[in-house]
């Protein structure tokens, strides 16, 4: 199902219905909504209810309640900033329309986005050069579809919270949560995690399909950050997702998560599996929420090929590919491996049962995706916690980007690189600034501008290269045809460098900054001769057929989502979404 047809569904699931009464509608009250609100009040019909997250004035979080529920609302779920609510698309307007209300989204559907992956990561290096440290003293929350009490994590679930069925004991009735949990912790004699002693906190927003709702991930999100004078609760891993609907800075999730790594929180979120159409060419602008946000550190998928050895690593097809959507962040941030990889099982869930050719020796199972590759990063984090408890969100993103491989994809496929666990150990630099993934605007004479710093000229996006209908960087730039990445163009001294090229022999440079006085290492390279294919596909990369890139970027009314992008083989969307295939088969 290619994303046009998603917007369909979406809007189909929970849009707004336009009447006579909405066509006379202000125009202000509808910049405190999403775009998909936007668009279902300019002609879109639906069910004449909607489930949406109100985000409320500071202090008038009660006051908005109690107008929601006056209008004949049904609360659905508190937050510390608002409430998720069922309310009909009439009241919606009058809410729209309250002075109590600062923003309205949607309560989109969020879905569930070891043998070989030790090695492949490095983690088993690490174990046997430096002994003893596995995690140690470092918690690692789990929000996700549960976790189930496997023999490989005994007694060391060390916490539970069910946000689907209220139960008061860990349980994982889709699968997905205890594969994910055994990535980070698991400790077993045949098939160990990344940070095998590391401990858990099972957070539980998914149902027995996969499917839950983004209000219960914010609540989720909100329970880790009162508990974050916890000394040991130090990471949070959210293999989960759905398209973004709205710029990183008004949307829920991304507010949560970026409240979380404020609060000390090391946050890790999957890419998602968008990244190829039905043909096998790749997609780029298919980066899912809440890994859309600039502060979280957002994973794409490396294929391991069955072997220890990276040198016949590749980068899995389905791995989604940045920039944002609409805000156009540099993204993904780093790439691990995520395909056909090895996890605990939770046996009689519905992924066990639904798959049984994935089931591996007793007790284990094999999935794929990047919802798989964000927990190896996630147990990276919590090795580097292990080893120094010092260390801040943002250095450990830093260190991880900058001591990750600069394989030879382009940087929207493989962000900073191929996840290296040994050489992020080694860093020392500490980030002085907040280390946010950059911003990529294309000035008219076609020179990519990261973060108003970044310079690269003439990028190659390959002879057949589509950016959808009529997308545009800068007023009326477009992406020619035979444009190419300049062999060595140089960045200038700015915050991401010093005097550094990017290009043929690309280096960082020996005193590369990020932030104030944050050295980031010594002759860091980004990879040779990056191209891009001949046949590479450009979703929609704004939010309406007008958008233009630039520092003033508007957003409009006709929301678009791309022409050619796809979810997998079957997955749905609506109340009870699903994972396609493709994320469990994973690649060849």
């Amino acid at each position: 199902m290619n994303l046009s047809k998603i917007r369909g569904v979406l809007l189909v699931a929970f849009s707004l219905a336009c009447s006579a009464a909405t066509a006379a509608f202000q125009a202000s009250p509808l910049t405190k909504a999403d775009q998909l609100i936007q668009s279902a009040i300019t002609g879109w019909t639906g069910p004449s209810q909607v489930r949406v997250i109100v985000t409320a004035q500071q202090g008038l979080t009660g006051s908005a309640r109690k107008l929601a529920r006056t209008l004949g609302g049904r609360i659905e779920r508190d937050l510390q900033d608002g409430f998720a609510v069922t309310i009909s698309r009439e009241a919606l307007f009058q809410l729209l329309t309250d002075k109590t209300v600062e923003h309205v989204s949607v309560d989109l559907p969020v879905r569930a986005d070891m043998d070989v992956t030790a090695a492949a990561s490095g983690a088993a290096q690490v174990w046997e050069t430096v002994p003893g440290l596995k995690g140690e003293g470092i918690t690692v929350a789990v929000i996700d579809s549960g976790i189930a009490p496997h023999p490989d994590i005994a007694g060391r679930i060390v916490g539970w919270r069910d946000f689907v069925n209220g139960r008061p004991e860990p349980y994982d009735d889709n699968g997905h949560g205890t594969h994910v949990a055994g990535i980070i912790a698991a400790g077993g004699p045949k098939y160990q995690g990344i940070a095998p002693k590391a401990t858990l906190i099972g957070l539980k927003v998914l149902d027995e399909t996969g499917a839950g709702w983004t209000s219960d991930v914010i609540k989720a999100v909100e329970w880790c950050i009162s508990r974050s004078f916890d000394k040991h609760l130090r990471v949070i891993n959210l293999s989960l997702g759905h398209p973004p609907a709205e710029s990183y800075l008004t949307d829920p999730l991304c507010r949560a998560v970026r409240k979380a790594w404020r609060a000390g929180l090391v946050v890790v979120a999957p890419a998602g599996n968008r990244g190829r159409d039905k043909d096998g060419n790749p997609i780029y602008f298919t980066i899912n929420s809440p890994g859309n946000d600039p502060t979280v550190i957002t994973v794409g998928a490396m294929n391991a090929k069955g072997t220890s050895a990276r040198a016949d690593d590749v980068i899995t097809t389905y791995s989604s590919r940045g920039p944002t959507i609409g805000d156009h962040i540099l993204k993904p941030d780093i790439v691990a491996p995520g395909n056909k990889i090895i996890s605990l099982a939770a046996p009689g869930s519905y992924l066990y049962n639904r798959y049984p050719e994935n089931r591996v020796d007793d007790g284990y199972f094999r999935l794929s995706g990047t919802s798989m590759a964000a927990p190896v990063v996630a147990g990276a984090a919590a090795l580097m916690l292990s080893a120094d408890a010092s260390l801040d969100p943002d250095t450990v993103k830093a260190r991880l980007m900058v001591s990750a491989e600069k394989i030879p994809y382009d940087p929207f496929t493989r962000g900073a690189g191929y996840l290296d666990i040994p050489s992020a150990l080694r860093m020392t630099g500490r980030a002085s600034g907040i280390a946010q993934s950059p911003t990529v605007y294309l000035l008219p004479d076609d020179t990519v501008v990261i973060d108003g710093q970044f310079l690269v000229t003439r990028a190659l996006w390959g002879e057949k290269t589509t950016w959808g209908e009529k997308t545009t960087w800068g007023e009326k730039t477009t992406w020619g045809e035979k444009t190419t990445w300049g062999e060595k163009t140089t960045w200038g001294e700015s915050s991401w460098a010093d005097k550094t090229t990017w290009g043929e022999k690309t280096t960082w440079g020996e005193k590369t900054t990020w932030g104030e006085k944050t050295t980031w290492g010594e002759k860091t390279t980004w990879g040779e001769k990056t191209t891009w294919g001949e046949k590479t596909t450009w979703g929609e990369s704004s939010w309406a057929d007008k958008t233009t890139w630039g520092e003033k970027t508007t957003w409009g009314e006709k929301t678009t989502w791309g022409e050619k992008t796809t979810w997998g083989e079957k997955t749905t969307w609506g109340e009870k979404t699903t994972w396609g295939e493709a994320a469990v088969r994973g690649d060849d």
